[in-house]
């Protein structure tokens, strides 16, 4: 793999006793890509399982995350929280350095946020902003995260709908590049 999983654990491990040294009251929790690996740090402070389930590849994909998500919760006894989720992406990741098949490089929250409220699982965005992805499969070819533009309007009106669970959401919708 790209990574040095132990490594990887070890430095988060350490970073954790470090920040749980300081917390004070304050929950603490780590950023887990699956939710399996938060396994590796209830045992050092943290109190909110986590994962980035980004791109889903089918609604049955979101069924087996959110039965894996009840099972951890329920055996560890702490709540999770979604931090990152962008669309369902039936085609590449686009991790291995292939470009997202057809408008996979878009936004398309409304494929699973009917779904997140009705799993009444916690969520939230790591970036509201509508920005580039951070991975450059070539320097043209980004895909696009988020939600909003600078200025309020927001990329898709359908996403911001289904996020807010409000059919008759009004807001400018505009579905430029961002100016980065």
């Amino acid at each position: 793999g790209l990574y040095d999983v132990a490594a990887e654990v070890g430095f988060a491990t350490a970073m954790l006793k470090h920040a749980v040294d300081r917390k004070g009251t304050r929950p603490l929790t780590i950023g887990c890509f699956k939710l399996h690996q938060n396994r590796h740090f209830v045992d050092h402070g943290s109190v909110i399982l986590q994962a980035h389930p980004n791109f889903l590849p089918s609604v049955e994909a979101f069924h087996q995350f959110n039965e894996e998500r009840l099972a951890l919760e329920s055996a560890l006894g702490l709540p999770c929280w979604v931090t990152e989720w962008q669309r369902i992406r039936k085609g590449t990741l686009g991790w291995e350095g292939k470009y997202p098949d057809g408008d996979e490089w878009q936004p398309w929250h409304a494929s699973l946020a009917p779904l997140y409220h009705q799993a009444r699982l916690g969520n939230f965005f790591w970036s509201l902003m509508l920005r580039p992805s951070y991975l450059k499969i070539h320097e043209s070819l980004r895909w696009l995260n988020g939600v909003f533009h600078e200025d309020g309007a927001v990329y898709s009106l359908e996403d911001a709908r289904a996020i807010a669970a409000d059919p008759r959401l009004q807001l400018a919708e505009r579905r430029d590049w961002p100016a980065w």
